[in-house]
């Protein structure tokens, strides 16, 4: 009984010992770097890149130019919570001649840090998990007439 009771214990204390960095008072703080992709979802499977195959990985659906993308979190030149997206080595050719950023904005979370907005654009994002490592959001989007789940799953850079 007592190894019974020493057992939960233990598991209790695991539990409740949790990743400072993934409390919601310092998602602020964690969500700021470069962070790359490591999985794009879209649920239902859609036929993105007209191959005539429907697929959940949005690996085989975009670009290679847009899958080495750089994702900035910050504060940059002298302002807060800057949103940026900068080409990589595979560059698309939507990008101004002689700049790496292909998208601008600003973010900011709600009070429970739970969705990320990004001012201009409008955009909203449901944060799934945030970590040191990992950043994980989610957003519905209209594709010729269906709903489409969209997952990003970000590492760090």
């Amino acid at each position: 009984m007592k190894n019974i009771i020493l057992l939960i214990f233990s598991f209790f204390l695991l539990a409740s010992c949790q990743d400072d960095d993934f409390s919601l008072e310092n998602r602020e703080e964690t969500i700021k770097g470069q962070w790359s992709f490591r999985v794009i979802t879209l649920t239902p499977a859609i036929d993105l890149n007209n191959d005539g195959i429907p697929n959940t990985n949005g690996f085989e659906e975009v670009e290679t130019c847009v899958l080495d993308d750089l994702f900035f979190f910050g504060d940059t030149g002298g302002e807060s919570n800057v949103f940026r997206i900068d080409e990589n080595a595979s560059r698309c050719n939507d990008t101004p001649q002689g700049s790496t950023t292909k998208f601008r904005d600003n973010y900011m979370f709600n009070d429970d840090k739970t969705i990320l907005n990004f001012v201009e654009s409008d955009i909203t994002y449901f944060i799934q998990e945030i970590s040191e490592t990992t950043l994980e959001i989610e957003f519905d989007e209209v594709i010729e007439g269906q709903t489409i789940r969209v997952n990003y799953i970000f590492s760090r850079d």
